[in-house]
């Protein structure tokens, strides 16, 4: 079973400043468990964070698919409450997750990569995006790691989460 989500993860004051770039985006919520938000990083919002700040230059090799102007647009947008950008991009068993994380107007994580086939003799609690939802306050059960509690496991890919995730207006 494949899995494959490009968002940006933090509380609602986190996405105060895509509003003026990209006022039609939704936000959504993967799980009543947690008061952490996912704004989806589709073309279209790429496009528009593109528009207004230009493209910048990309990451080589196999880090995440953002752009050196991406770094710093979510850099200033983490001023007022950090932020985080987590992709996954896997299917049976082969693939890669990546997680970054900005608080205070600076990179304070990553950008971290894991390949998920090489990743199974690897704790969990240590995969990439784990690290950085636990940075932002969730915390693992016994039964349950941070990516299963934001609510990532119950979907698959963006359209997933736009078809049956709770969701708002980026503006409200």
């Amino acid at each position: 079973m494949g899995h494959r989500i490009r968002a940006f993860v933090g509380d609602a004051a986190s996405f105060s400043a895509f509003r003026a770039i990209a006022p039609a985006s939704r936000l959504y919520s993967l799980s009543p468990s947690t008061h952490l938000l996912v704004l989806l990083l589709q073309d279209d919002l790429h496009d528009a964070l593109h528009r207004a700040n230009g493209t910048g230059d990309w990451l080589e090799g196999a880090g995440p698919l953002l752009s050196s102007s991406d770094f710093q647009f979510a850099a200033r947008a983490s001023e007022r409450a950090p932020l985080a950008y987590i992709e996954t991009d896997y299917f049976g068993g082969e693939g890669m997750q990546h997680a970054v994380l900005w608080q205070h107007g600076s990179l304070a994580i990553g950008p971290l990569t894991l390949n998920v086939q090489t990743g199974t003799q690897r704790a969990t609690s240590l995969w990439p995006i784990n690290v950085v939802l636990r940075a932002l306050g969730i915390a693992a059960t016994m039964h349950e790691d941070e990516f299963t509690r934001l609510g990532l496991g119950a979907f698959r890919d963006a359209e997933s989460i736009q078809e049956r995730a709770a969701s708002r207006a980026i503006s409200s």
